[in-house]
């Protein structure tokens, strides 16, 4: 992928406000609910909130963040109502996919930690394939792997994964560092609802380059 659809995916959610809403709100929800219990901390009660926020919402958003940002990619018009719609008729499928998603990175991951992020970044654009073009759960799986069968695929967004989480990571580390209160909570609310933006809007570019 070149630096001209790089700069047009990164630039897309920036200057659609409902992709911007929608990622800083989506941001806003997870970052409360990770108040209760961290999405790896299974030995508290409050896990069991986190995990069914993000397996039940996250699909709806993705749908809603998706076809909005094929459509701005494509010039063409969007709703928010048709994102509902497609979530809502697909929305088993995305679930069924999360979760199965989940589970095979875990098990990668119990194994060593490097079968996991491998088996992950080649699943990755599994929602694309259900919204995009219907799959079923098992046919997602199928079509992202397609994607990602050459190291160069998969190497350019395991580069996207590093640059956004570890970007995200050092200025947590930060505002931890130097406690800045509601505005450290703000902060970091900002960068992760950018960084989903991100991250989503450039696998969507990578997902529709492959199948033009």
């Amino acid at each position: 992928m070149t630096s001209g659809p790089i700069n047009r995916a990164v630039a897309v959610p920036l200057k659609d406000p409902v992709l911007l809403g929608l990622s800083l709100a989506f941001a806003g929800i997870l970052y409360a609910v990770n108040q209760q219990a961290n999405i790896y901390d299974i030995h508290n009660h409050g896990w069991v909130i986190t995990m069914g926020a993000l397996i039940l919402i996250s699909p709806l958003v993705h749908a809603l963040f998706l076809t909005r940002m094929r459509a701005d990619l494509e010039q063409r018009p969007s709703t928010v109502t048709t994102g509902l719609t497609t979530g809502g008729a697909l929305y088993t499928r995305l679930v069924g996919g999360e979760i199965a998603v989940s589970v095979l990175a875990a098990a990668g991951m119990l194994l060593f930690v490097l079968p996991g992020i491998y088996i992950g970044l080649r699943l990755s654009l599994y929602k694309q394939a259900i919204l995009f073009d219907g799959r079923t759960v098992a046919g997602a799986l199928r079509e992202s792997m397609v994607h990602t069968r050459y190291p160069r695929q998969w190497g350019i967004i395991l580069l996207i994964y590093a640059l956004i989480y570890g970007g995200e990571l050092i200025i947590a580390y930060g505002v931890e560092a130097v406690p800045a209160g509601v505005f450290g909570d703000a902060l970091l609310v900002v960068v992760s609802g950018l960084g989903f933006a991100w991250l989503n809007a450039l696998l969507t570019m990578i997902y529709l380059q492959h199948s033009a």
